[in-house]
Parts: C-alpha cells; structure tokens; sequence
C-alpha cells in the first residue's frame, strides 16, 4: 500500500469494483470533492452495538467527471438494479496512469436516487461543472492496508 500519501489527490470516485481484475485509469476516475454518509446502529443498556446498520443516504460531490461518466450515473439513476461504486483514498497512479497503490478504498453498492448538477459559471473553466450524486447504501466493503470488512445495511 501506499507508504507516501499523495498530496494532489486525495479521494478519487470511480464506477464500478477497484477491487475486480481490471486496471483502473486516471481518466475513470473523479476527484471527491466532499462526501458524507452516517451508519448508525441501535444501542443496548450496556452501550454496546446491537442489530442491523440502519440504511443510509451517500452523498458524494464530484468534480472534473467526463461525459460518459454522467451518462454511466444517469442510467444508474434510471435503473432499478444496485450499482456498484468506488471510493479511493490517497489513490497513486503510475506513469500510464494506472492505479498503482492506494492507501485505503470502499467498495459501496446502492441505489443512485438523485444526481444535481451545478456550474462555476465565476471560474470560466471549461471544466466547472460539478455533480452531487445521492446512493441509498446497500453494503459497503472497506478495503484497508491489512483488513476488509464488509457492511451489511438493513433495508427493511
């Protein structure tokens, strides 16, 4: 994993599992601008955790995403299947721009339910317009340097 941590990228969205066998690119990736979501359980008496991860709402904003990245979001908004997404942190490319090294990564599977775009119409740059992507979480999988855990949340 990644012993030096990047200074120019420091969380990275791409479609689909990073995890799989296939290369990711630079190129299929966005730069995080901010994300949040909150995974809460139930307590019992003690203060110990108990039951099922109650669902949750990701939002993630996204900046410097090409066109057919939007058009993979809008058809995961419009499709009824669960998507699967990417959260890198501290992502390292080499020299073609492949990922080399990571420091540490989620794999969260959903339900795309709102994308809203906007525009830096102040900044003049071709490349201003930014999105802001909603999933309602099915599981999210951590991926760190020497563990993965996976997180079942409850539907019901």
């Amino acid at each position: 994993m990644a012993d030096v941590l990047s200074n120019q990228l420091k969380a990275v969205f791409a479609l689909g599992n990073f995890t799989d066998e296939v290369v990711l690119y630079k190129q299929m990736c966005s730069t995080i601008c901010q994300f949040d979501y909150a995974c809460k359980r139930d307590v019992d008496e003690a203060g110990r955790q108990t039951g099922i991860t109650n669902t949750t709402v990701m939002t993630v904003a996204l900046k410097s995403a090409t066109v057919d990245k939007y058009k993979e979001l809008y058809k995961a908004l419009k499709s009824t299947q669960i998507s699967c997404f990417s959260v890198l942190f501290n992502a390292v490319f080499d020299q073609d721009n492949q990922l080399s090294d990571y420091y540490g990564g989620m794999v969260v599977d959903g339900y795309v339910v709102d994308i809203e775009e906007s525009f830096d119409v102040a900044s003049l740059n071709p490349n201003g317009m930014s999105l802001t992507v909603k999933i309602v979480v099915n599981t999210i999988k951590y991926v760190g340097r020497q563990t993965t855990k996976e997180l079942q949340l409850n539907f019901a």
